[in-house]
């Protein structure tokens, strides 16, 4: 996964799932880790979080502002990008947006 142009260092298990007619993908670890939801066919991403990016937890949530993302999906390899939002624990806090990509093989 890359997030504005940096790889990042995520460790743990690939988890994917079809659950409520969405495929969801779970990379890593619960707080420092990635999620996505997305149709099964890749055609609409609902909502991904990357975790915890040099202390911003960004993240993307479909029908909301400031961000946005795309998926295409060849065979089990689904590349998800786009940009995502988060805020700042700087006082005060600054809404940044950063571009990401992440690319992962479900089995």
């Amino acid at each position: 996964m890359t997030v504005d142009g940096a790889r990042q260092n995520i460790t743990g298990n690939v988890v994917c799932t079809n659950a409520v007619g969405n495929f969801n993908i779970a990379i890593g670890q619960q707080v420092s880790g990635v999620a996505v939801v997305l149709t099964p066919d890749a055609a609409t991403v609902h909502s991904v979080i990357l975790g915890n990016v040099n202390g911003v937890i960004l993240g993307y949530q479909q029908g909301m502002s400031g961000g946005q993302a795309t998926a295409t999906k060849d065979g089990n390899t689904y590349i998800i990008s786009g940009s995502a939002t988060g805020v700042t624990a700087a006082l005060p806090p600054v809404m940044v947006t950063k571009p990401f990509e992440i690319r992962v093989t479900c089995s």
